[in-house]
């Protein structure tokens, strides 16, 4: 191609200096001596092109998803420079391309307005979506930040659904429950007996008016024999019949055969106790209720005032204790005139306690008497034949003090043994009597 243009410019008449023969080979020009590098393209690298920033949405999506009704769901982007160069940033918007109606699209919270983001910085978005149409439906909009790169707006997706207003099903009814059928009552042939034997013993022995009606109830046949109507014994029964009394009301009555659990409140050295006997406090401590129902007749905390009689004799163990009155801890109401037998936790009567025997006080002046008229006796016995004096003053000494040590022992063997019983001890009250309480009226006050 060369050898072609330079032979067309001399043709014309142009000379050109560069024009050769065409040999099918160009060579370089010979340079001389200098930098061989010159010219060598392929030994030095081609400068990078120069980066602009860009930014990078992550994820590239926003997507809520399906949101109830009336519910709010908040998720957010996070803003990155990829690019060479700060980015700044100007504003944040959120614009909706479908679904106006259905739902609010607002900026929960954002970082990324006004600010100059360098290369690989980040900020964050936060985008909330709230559900308000009854009958729900399809949420499409873009998240739009404005910045000074080439692009000069970048924009993430933002996709979501509401979901329609729940139908509330009322519940379904349920059936009324049918009434509960008992089974009926088998009869019972003793169920009014108590009040067919009493009228009969009224009769039997009163001759009431009544004899009539009661050969007409049905009687009672013991074990299949015949019942003789009227007479409950034999005539050969030699044994004098009993008649039983009426029945009574128990529910304001501590009967002879119910127990009061109490303790001892005063401690009791029976040493000393007086014309008319010592006296000791007993406290309730278990409410005493009616035999026939729920009545309280003595609370626990109710004081019983007792007394006692000192040991009599030796080989007494037990203190004998009686009360006589009761103060109840309710409501202060007092028995009077009772008597209640105070016994251990199995029910003995009288009360245990620590017994001294008093030996010493019996024994012991005796004892050292006795000692002495010894003594005396045999220092008699050791002089001689010829001292005769010595002899008879000992002896005389010996007999006074045996009739001394005699007439002390007499005086104090009867002594009584004394016994003390500590406070706190447990013991029961067995009435001997019945203690009837007045049911207490309104205003009533003792």
């Amino acid at each position: 191609m060369a050898g072609i243009f330079c032979n067309a410019m001399a043709a014309i008449g142009v000379s050109l200096g560069v024009c050769v023969e065409d040999t099918g080979t160009v060579q370089p020009p010979d340079l001389g001596p200098g930098d061989p590098t010159l010219f060598d393209f392929k030994s030095r690298p081609a400068p990078e092109p120069v980066q602009s920033g860009r930014l990078l949405f992550i994820p590239g999506r926003i997507d809520f998803g399906t949101v109830k009704f009336a519910g709010r769901v908040s998720t957010g982007v996070t803003v990155k420079n990829v690019g060479g160069k700060n980015v700044e940033l100007h504003s944040v918007l959120i614009g909706m391309s479908e679904g106006a109606g259905v739902g609010n699209l607002t900026l929960a919270a954002n970082q990324c307005s006004e600010l100059d983001l360098p290369p690989g910085g980040e900020c964050r978005v936060e985008v909330a979506f709230q559900a308000s149409a009854e009958t729900g439906g399809q949420v499409r909009g873009e998240l739009v930040v404005s910045h000074t790169g080439p692009e000069r707006a970048s924009k993430a997706l933002i996709a979501g659904k509401a979901g329609p207003r729940p139908v509330l099903v009322p519940p379904v009814p349920t059936a009324p429950a049918l009434p509960k059928v008992w089974p009926k009552p088998l009869p019972d042939p003793n169920a009014n007996a108590s009040n067919r034997i009493l009228k009969a013993r009224r009769v039997a022995s009163w001759g009431e008016v009544g004899t009539e009606d009661l050969e007409k109830e049905p009687t009672i046949p013991p074990s299949g024999r015949p019942v003789n109507k009227g007479k409950y014994m034999d005539d050969e029964y030699s044994h004098p019949e009993v008649e039983g009394g009426l029945p009574v009301d128990n529910s304001r009555i501590v009967t002879t055969v119910r127990y009061i659990h109490a303790v001892v409140e005063t401690s009791v050295n029976s040493q000393v106790s007086g014309e008319s006997g010592g006296k000791i406090i007993l406290q309730v401590t278990k409410d005493v209720f009616a035999a026939n129902n729920d009545d309280l007749l003595i609370p626990k905390g109710s004081r019983l005032d007792c007394s006692y009689e000192s040991l009599e004799k030796d080989g007494d163990s037990r203190l004998p204790v009686i009360c006589h009155r009761v103060l109840r801890g309710e409501d202060y109401a007092e028995l009077y005139e009772i008597a209640g037998v105070v016994g251990d936790t199995m029910g003995r009567a009288g009360v245990p306690g620590e017994i001294d025997r008093r030996i010493w006080e019996r024994y012991g002046s005796s004892f050292v008497v006795a000692g002495i008229s010894t003594m005396a006796a045999a220092g008699a016995n050791m002089q001689s034949d010829s001292d005769s004096l010595f002899d008879g003053a000992g002896t005389e000494l010996s007999q006074s003090l045996g009739e001394i040590s005699a007439k002390i022992l007499e005086q104090t063997v009867n002594l009584a043994p004394i016994i003390t019983i500590a406070q706190g001890t447990r013991v029961i009250i067995i009435p001997r009597n019945d203690w009837i309480l007045k049911r207490p009226t309104r205003g009533d006050v003792g």
